[in-house]
């Protein structure tokens, strides 16, 4: 008894016991107490295939794949026919990244066990990786043969046939793989992707959240999550999801363009970080190109728009899109020649050129002036897009424009039965009848283009008096607000308001007695009117009605100014100061009220006075009308080379100046420069000057 006892207590395990804890281990995922067990079953037993065999299993599962192929070799070499050995070691292997070696270790275990579906199987997924797609499919294929119930093999089926773009044939695998209990997260991840490809956005974002449930370190769970939730108007979260992608894989270029994308509007800064990053990545996109040149010509960088662009030429050099993005940027620069090369160059290389490209090509023709050469192609493009009228427009402008107006009229009438609410169309059949001297005919397309837009003959820019038709227009319509009995007394004032800028003054007081007829109180008339009498000489007529407007708001600095200037024009200068004092405690900067006190000071012989507001009246304002002013009292005080110099300001600020050029030839002429004081009254007399007639007449007998 004694003896059994301590037989059983040291009872020393022998190889099979080893063996038999090491394999319950692996099924229990213990691998580590499985790897304990091994080794001493091998110190048992050194040329046990299986335990050598079992051993790498076990090392593979822990991610030592180099020491688990030295395993599997030992095993081949005791049993060369060890099918399960060449088996593992494939799918070692193939962990790797090493495909063609793990497809000759299959091949071998298949060719010593050919019901081996899982090898099979395998042998699909190292020839899936190495792109040789359809000799994934043939092994699949036979694995799903062998074993219908095998699960992998229907996933991998199916990721060889979403590789092969057979997207229906991709979902019935992986549901299918589903069926069986292949629960992965990649399988769910392409069912999601799947269902978004048919725009099903709902099943899509289920599948795909499925999938992260499994494992969250799928990049592009979150990528095409992301997706979805841009579809769904969902931006931040969108953003939110293409942001861990990116975490999860720095090289994920898809991620920063879309995350870009959505940046556009919101991020300058950050949405171009995004697009160089992308482009860092994955140079070869020319998507990637294009969007960043179109954000940097959307926020009116076109110079680092054209370097992307060039950049992007290396790849893409016979991509017309780049060209015609190149000549929008030259455009925009300024540099026609170049944009006309550019779009050009996009016309040549595009196999349907479309309207936009020849648009920019025209405007090009026309920014150069080159208005033949415009016409000829808006005729070539009008055959090819006959249905697009804004050649047809740009047809008229550049004939208008080439001194056909006869022609350039006939083509607006065309365009009027298309199109006859355009305003542009009008003023520019307006300048057309202009040319050809219909004034009548200019006159209505002028009302009928501000009737449309309101503003429009404000900021067109030609060479005309857009000013005097916006006036006209003006004048028109208070004129018809007031026969529609629409504030009668304010579009009286208001028309008013026009007369007196154009100096009809009498016309103007008509219109202001007429509101105040309509409404008595009227300030504005008031003041308006006294300003009127005021430059008609009518100096009672003024003060009576400046009188009225400072009974109505004794505290507004306006129309004390006013009744100033009409007492300087009475040559009451010490009224004239008491008013202009009132009006400057308010507008002590105001340069028109410093002048003022300047002449006043002036005529009193208070030359100190004079000049020292004259000098505030300069200050304070750019116009060279104060400049003039201040020049007129030094040549008086006979300060010669201060005047010379005010006028010589005037004249650098106002070139058409002709009264500067004058009075700076009376300088120069006091100076001794008489060559030169009869060179400034040539320019004066050019500039229709009458009285520069009479002096130089009189000076050039002199000299």
């Amino acid at each position: 008894m004694a003896i059994d006892f301590l037989s059983n207590m040291f009872k020393i395990h022998d190889y099979e016991h080893y063996l038999e804890v090491g394999q319950e281990a692996i099924e229990n995922k213990d691998f580590s107490l499985a790897i304990a067990n091994l080794d001493k079953a091998i110190q048992k037993k050194h040329n046990s295939a299986k335990a050598y065999n079992l051993r790498g299993y076990a090392k593979r599962w822990l991610g030592k794949y180099e020491e688990a192929i030295k395993d599997y070799e030992i095993a081949i070499n005791i049993d060369n026919n060890y099918a399960d050995a060449y088996y593992n070691m494939g799918n070692a292997y193939g962990m790797l990244g090493r495909y063609q070696i793990a497809v000759d270790k299959f091949t071998k275990s298949i060719s010593l066990n050919p019901n081996n579906a899982e090898a099979l199987c395998f042998r699909g997924v190292a020839f899936r990786y190495m792109n040789k797609l359809d000799e994934a499919l043939r092994d699949l294929n036979a694995a799903i043969s062998l074993d219908k119930g095998l699960g992998v093999a229907y996933s991998q089926r199916g990721f060889v046939h979403k590789l092969k773009e057979n997207l229906e044939e991709m979902f019935n695998d992986l549901s299918n793989a589903i069926k069986l209990g292949e629960n992965d997260a990649l399988t769910k991840f392409y069912i999601g992707y799947y269902y978004f490809i048919k725009e099903n956005n709902n099943l899509a974002q289920k599948y795909i959240q499925e999938s992260l449930k499994l494992n969250d370190k799928l990049p592009e769970s979150y990528y095409y999550l992301g997706l979805i939730y841009d579809k769904n108007d969902k931006l931040d979260e969108a953003k939110k999801m293409m942001t861990i992608c990116i975490e999860l894989d720095a090289n994920y270029h898809l991620a920063y363009y879309h995350r870009a994308v959505y940046n556009l509007y919101t991020n300058h800064k950050t949405a171009i970080d995004d697009f160089n990053k992308a482009i860092e990545i994955y140079p070869s996109n020319l998507l990637y190109y294009i969007t960043l040149s179109q954000l940097y010509i959307k926020i009116k960088d076109f110079l680092e728009a054209v370097a992307i662009l060039n950049k992007a030429l290396f790849y893409f050099s016979d991509s017309y899109s780049i060209y015609f993005l190149l000549a929008q940027c030259f455009f925009y620069l300024n540099n026609f020649s170049k944009a006309k090369t550019c779009i050009e160059k996009s016309l040549t290389l595009s196999n349907q050129p479309d309207e936009g490209q020849y648009m920019l090509l025209i405007d090009i023709l026309h920014e150069m002036k080159l208005y033949d050469e415009e016409i000829e192609q808006l005729n070539k493009t009008m055959l090819l897009f006959p249905n697009n009228f804004d050649f047809l427009y740009k047809k008229g402008v550049a004939l208008n424009l080439n001194n056909n107006h006869k022609e350039a009229i006939y083509i607006f009438n065309k365009y009027e039965k298309v199109n006859g609410k355009d305003a542009y169309m009008f003023l520019h059949r307006a300048f057309a009848f202009f040319g050809l001297k219909n004034y009548n005919k200019a006159c209505e397309d002028l009302i009928k283009s501000a009737e449309l837009d309101f503003e429009l003959i404000k900021r067109y820019k030609t060479n005309l008096r857009e000013d005097l038709f916006r006036d006209l227009y003006y004048v028109y319509k208070f004129t018809q607000n007031i026969k529609n009995n629409l504030d009668i007394a304010t579009n009286y004032y208001e028309r008013g308001n026009i007369k007196l800028l154009y100096k009809c003054y009498s016309l103007a007081v008509e219109d202001y007695n007429l509101a105040l007829q309509y409404e008595k109180e009227h300030y504005f008339a008031l003041n308006n009117a006294a300003n009127s009498y005021n430059k008609m000489g009518l100096y009672s007529k003024a003060l009576e009605y400046i009188n009225e407007a400072i009974k109505l708001r004794p505290f507004e600095s306006k129309p004390y100014f006013n009744r100033g200037c009409i007492y300087i024009e009475l040559n009451k200068y010490n009224e004239a100061l008491d008013d202009l004092r009132i009006a400057i405690k308010e507008n002590p900067n105001v340069s028109e009220i410093n002048e003022r006190f300047g002449y006043i000071y002036n005529k009193l012989n208070n030359n100190e006075l004079a000049l020292q507001y004259y000098n505030i009246a300069v200050q304070y304002s750019d116009s060279p009308y104060y400049v003039y002013k201040r020049g007129l009292f030094l040549q008086k005080l006979k300060i010669y080379n201060e005047a010379l110099s005010d006028f010589s300001t005037v004249i650098c600020k106002d070139n058409k100046f002709a009264e500067a050029y004058l009075k700076r030839a009376m300088v120069k002429y006091e100076l001794g420069e008489k060559i030169s004081a009869l060179d400034d009254i040539k320019f004066a007399i050019s500039l229709g000057n009458e009285e520069a007639v009479t002096i130089y007449q009189e000076l050039s007998k002199q000299t």
